[in-house]
């Protein structure tokens, strides 16, 4: 750590120093403006760079570049970072990086291990002065552009970099490293866009015009095939209607005359049916006149009856008033009659006495009577006593053995309790047997499903079915693997699907030939079949030898699942099996291998491997060959052991069940027999303590009799009847009776008298009600009849208004109808207007002139007969038709003068494009021309045959402005012909000085500030680099636009023995990691005047050894 934070403070302060050195030339450049480090300030062209400075940027911390006004010769090892320079150019000028062939993210130009960096370029501008243009890198891809330290967006910038002619997207003036062959890879528009880039913005907006204009002509021409297209559909669609609108004029023609006879129909028809609505309108005008007059007699009569049922209601009242005094004096009469029964309590009094009189005279003997039944009772008591002894003891004997009969039976109906129980217990096991039964069938019927789907094709699930109902008919059972199988472990189930064959789950195992021929003849299934008869089936052993233990082996393959003993067999014959052992995860492959060999064992199984072993017959050599295990198929999806209930399990509670049933009802019938036992015993006791009972019963019977009897004695000597007093109340009753017998009489004679009076003003009263009652029958019968025939009138009325209103509807509809067929609003001339009287009266001179009938029905007939008529012409055409051909002849016209505009402003454009590009073509060949004067001699230059033609590539159609381009013609020996610049047919050093002979063709041309070329001598033969750059020091030391014009040209080496010229800048790029702090005050003279020094001291060592 000590050791990098050292070095991090040596790395800052070699920085710093930088930093300071840049200082220090910036204060030189700003106090003496006119001088650079190689020159005069105003030889470098505007536009130009005058320095760079790089900070943390690629492969630089911070580094400054003072380039020469002329040709830059900037050389360095392979990683310096000679490419860092045109980097940064480009960028802080706005440039993309796609340009410059390396990454498109802004942020891989940052310095590995910082987060930010920056590129500052200075331009000359001889007006402005010098302009400062830079680039501020931040991570992950973040930049901002500043101008003369002000932020400025890259739209901007780019727009300030193009107003100098610098071109960095362009490849004519800024060729990046391995950008060589896309140069050459340019199409002919391509270059031709480029070149014109560079030589005059205004011929490339001129060409870029003109292409656009010949994308509009081409527009142009689609709109016009277009309007051609329209126009022969529209041709093709009219003649197919023409014949259609012909029909459909015909059967105009005739459609004209059905026509008056359809508005002469609806004309004939709404004058009968306002006929028929006048008529009836008079009929319903008579009926409301008679309406009215029946209305106002009843009126006149319910008056005069209202009157009559005022004063028959008053007479009622009276009549009521005296009914009531007649009921009210009839019912104190009946009530008086009812209340009195004078004769009945008479006769109860003298009843009543003579019965006192008649038991007085019997007292006596009653009395005696009563005194000899006590004694008889008496005597009876005391022999039924003398029979009741003996009870005691008897009573006693009888409750200690009714204990012990008791005792016994709740011991038995304890055991019966207990047996129910047991009973139920029984059954609820019996109901778990049932459901474990059931949950066997579910499980039998998912895996009759998996058998059936997986096998379907088989008809392995038909087969079987076919087996279960005739089941009886085979002589032993037949089992299937997938049916009969039980996996305890379902994690077993992935050694077994990867042990035994598919197939073999629904292998059919019978345990006769007989039942494999029957099961086969009784269907068409392609089923796998074997017979393992159940004498041959044996029990194949899986006992672990004991050395097994130690690998951690505890079981072979036919352990891991549960079947009948003949499946079993034939999965140990066909898979053995018993044979396969089962090994833990981590067990030692190798040795288990070597162990199993020695028993014959050839495979075994892991968690997730399959192992087979094999030994070589010729070394003896233990081979082991590995799998992994195959997935779960879902084969043994269902055969769960774990959840699955055991047949043999139930069955053997089902017979321990049944047994224990058995012992209970055995149980049951002997408590039962003793039960029977108890009651006869019981039985013997009640009936001799019943015969005790019987002579106690008697005993009380006869004390309750002598109790009963000497009350009866009691109350006869205390109840004697005293016949003296009876006479005396039986006067004093009789008195009171009469008494009450004279005044009830006198009131219903009082009450008879009431209600004769009632009756009288009755009378009276009904004989008058009689005259008012028979004059209100009258009149209410009168009134009935007047609100009968008023009723019947208005029913009338009402009919006959309906029927108005249906003739008045029909008129409706018929004038309806007129109006649509005559297309007038009436027939009533009163009421048209001088159109429709107009075409009234021409309606009725056609109905003349065709001479049509003028009843209906004759005009119905002449109906029918036209349209038949109408029926024989063809059907083809409608009125759209019509009215679609019109539009299509319209349209025609349209398109054809269309089309004639269209064909001329076309040949109007295609003239004056044609006189654009003739303006536009005569300064670009000029420039191309000058170009391939320049390129022919730099060509000529090289010698050995060397040549190379630049032409204007022009299309057959000369309006086709996308085919223009630039081609580039070149050969490089004696006796070759000209071949077009192509990066399939040159090699790349062939390609390199094309391209650079080019460039420089192009700057004598079309001037730019700098052009930047990078490696572009990587390939070159020496003769020809030595040539190439021996042009390039020329031309751009020379006077013509070439040495006007900076040039930035990057190698990693050059030949020995170049010629320089002082316009040539040579810089030598040096940079390392172990770079001295102080190498920014490198003295270059010095150094050349000690190299200088030790070549002579060199020299004269040899002349001296010489």
């Amino acid at each position: 750590f000590e050791t990098k934070l050292a070095a991090n403070r040596v790395k800052d302060e070699r920085l710093a120093a930088r930093r300071a050195a840049a200082a220090v030339v910036d204060h030189q450049q700003d106090s003496e403006p006119t001088r650079t480090a190689y020159g005069d300030f105003d030889t470098y062209p505007d536009g130009s760079i005058i320095k760079i400075i790089y900070c943390n940027f690629l492969t630089y911390d911070y580094s400054i570049c003072v380039p020469g006004p002329r040709l830059n010769v900037i050389i360095g090892t392979n990683g310096s970072g000679k490419s860092t320079i045109i980097c940064g150019i480009c960028l802080a000028l706005g440039g993309s990086p796609k340009s410059l062939g390396r990454s498109e993210r802004l942020g891989d130009y940052i310095k590995h291990g910082t987060q930010e960096g920056y590129v500052e370029l200075h331009l000359k501008d001889g007006v402005k002065g010098t302009q400062v243009l830079k680039i501020h890198i931040k991570q992950p891809t973040t930049a901002q552009f500043y101008h003369n330290d002000k932020p400025i967006t890259q739209r901007d910038l780019k727009t300030l970099v193009q107003s100098y002619n610098i071109q960095v997207d362009n490849l004519c003036t800024f060729l990046a490293q391995d950008k060589v062959k896309s140069f050459s890879e340019q199409s002919p528009q391509e270059l031709l866009e480029n070149t014109l880039k560079a030589a005059s913005t205004t011929l490339l907006d001129e060409r870029n015009k003109l292409i656009a204009r010949q994308k509009e002509e081409g527009n142009m021409e689609k709109k016009i095939d277009e309007t051609k297209k329209t126009l022969k559909k529209v041709d093709a669609e009219s003649e197919t209607l023409i014949p259609r609108v012909q029909n459909y004029l015909k059967k105009q023609e005739m459609q004209s005359r059905l026509t008056l006879i359809t508005r002469k129909k609806a004309l004939v028809v709404l004058n009968s049916t306002q006929a028929m609505y006048e008529r009836e309108k008079e009929k319903v005008k008579e009926l409301k006149e008679m309406v009215d007059k029946s209305h106002r007699k009843l009126e006149l009569k319910t008056a005069e009856f209202n009157a009559l049922e005022r004063q028959r209601g008053t007479f009622d009242s009276d009549m009521n008033k005296a009914k009531a005094m007649i009921k009210s004096a009839k019912q104190n009469y009946d009530t008086c009659n009812m209340t009195g029964d004078y004769l009945a309590e008479k006769t109860t009094l003298e009843r009543d006495y003579l019965r006192t009189k008649e038991r007085a005279d019997k007292w006596e003997s009653e009395r005696k009577s009563l005194e000899q039944q006590l004694d008889a009772q008496k005597g009876t008591l005391n022999q039924a006593m003398d029979e009741l002894k003996g009870y005691n003891e008897a009573n006693g004997k009888y409750q200690n053995e009714m204990r012990k009969i008791k005792l016994e039976e709740d011991q038995i109906d304890e055991e019966f309790r207990n047996i129910t129980r047991e009973r139920d217990n029984i059954r609820r096991e019996k109901q778990q047997l049932q459901e474990s039964w059931n949950e066997i069938e579910k499980y039998d019927h998912r895996r009759f499903n998996v058998l059936k789907q997986r096998y379907n094709q088989s008809g392995a699930g038909a087969a079987w079915e076919y087996y279960l109902n005739h089941k009886d008919e085979f002589e032993a059972p037949v089992y299937v693997p997938i049916l009969h199988m039980k996996v305890p472990n379902p994690k077993d189930n992935i050694y077994l699907e990867n042990l035994i064959a598919n197939r073999d789950y629904a292998m059919f195992i019978f345990g006769s030939k007989n039942d494999e021929r029957r099961l086969m003849r009784a269907g068409q299934w392609r089923i796998a079949s074997t017979v393992v008869q159940p004498r041959d089936a044996r029990d194949f052993s899986t006992d672990l030898p004991r050395e097994f233990s130690q690998f951690g082996i505890t079981r072979f393959a036919a352990d891991l699942f549960e079947a009948p003993r003949e499946l079993k067999h034939f999965f140990c014959e066909a898979s053995n099996l018993h044979r396969v052992p089962i090994c833990p995860e981590n067990v030692d492959i190798d040795n288990v291998s070597k162990m199993l060999s020695h028993y014959q064992m050839r495979l075994f199984l892991t968690a997730s491997q399959r192992v087979s072993i094999n030994v070589s017959r010729y070394s003896g050599e233990t081979v082991t060959q590995m799998s992994p295990l195959r997935n779960n198929a879902g084969i043994l999806s269902c055969h769960d052991g774990s959840k699955w209930p055991s047949a043999s399990r139930i069955q053997a509670a089902d017979a321990k069940l049944k047994e224990k049933e058995h012992e209970i009802h055995e149980t049951r019938q002997e408590l039962e027999e003793k039960k029977r036992e108890i009651d006869v015993k019981r039985n013997g006791h009640k009936q001799e303590m019943t015969h005790w009972r019987n002579k106690k019963q008697t005993v009380e019977t006869v004390k309750n009799g002598i109790m009963k009897t000497e009350m009866n004695l009691k109350r006869a000597r205390q109840d004697k009847p005293d016949v003296e007093e009876a006479k005396r109340a039986y006067e004093e009753t009789k008195e009171r009776l009469e008494k009450k017998e004279k005044a009830r009489i006198n009131s219903m004679i009082k009450y008879i008298v009431e209600q004769k009076k009632a009756m009288v003003r009755y009378l009276s009263i009904a004989a008058v009600t009689r005259e008012v009652e028979n004059a209100y029958r009258k009149a209410r019968e009168e009134k009935e009849e007047l609100y009968v025939e008023w009723q019947d009138q208005k029913k009338e009325l009402e009919i006959d208004s309906r029927e108005l209103n249906v003739y008045k509807n029909r008129v409706g509809i018929s004038m309806a109808t007129f109006q649509k067929d005559a297309e007038l609003s009436t027939n009533m001339e009163d009421k048209m207007n001088a159109s429709e009287m107009k075409k009234w009266k021409e309606m009725n001179k056609s109905f003349a002139k065709e001479k049509l009938p003028d009843t209906y029905d004759d005009l119905r007939a002449e109906e029918e007969n036209e349209k038949g008529r109408i029926k024989c012409v063809q059907n083809d055409g409608d009125k759209e038709d019509v009215t679609r051909l019109e539009f299509l002849m319209k349209e025609k016209e349209k398109l054809e003068q269309e089309l004639v505009d269209q064909a001329s402003y076309q040949r109007n454009r295609r003239e004056k494009m044609e006189e654009l590009i003739d303006k536009w073509m005569e300064p670009v060949a000029a420039i191309v021309s000058k170009i391939n004067t320049n390129y022919g001699e730099f060509f000529e230059r090289l010698g050995h045959g060397c040549g190379g033609e630049i032409d204007l590539d022009k299309p057959e159609d000369k309006t086709k402005m996308t085919e223009y381009g630039i081609k580039i013609m070149v050969k490089f020996r004696e006796g070759e012909r000209l071949r077009r610049l192509d990066h399939q047919v040159q090699s790349g050093g062939e390609r390199s000085v094309s391209t650079m002979l080019y460039l420089l063709a192009l700057q004598e041309e079309c001037p730019v500030p700098f052009r930047c070329v990078d490696e572009i001598n990587q390939g070159m033969d020496p003769t020809n680099e030595r040539k190439v750059f021996d042009v390039m020091v020329e031309k751009l030391s020379g006077s013509g636009n070439l040495g006007r014009s900076q040039y930035f040209l990057l190698t990693p080496k050059l030949l020995s023995g170049l010629k320089f010229t002082k316009a040539v800048t040579l810089q030598i790029v040096h940079n390392a990691a172990s770079l001295d702090r102080n190498a920014h005050k490198w003295d270059a003279a010095a150094f050349l005047e000690r190299m200088r020094k030790d070549k002579r001291e060199r020299e004269a060592a040899v002349i001296a050894v010489r």
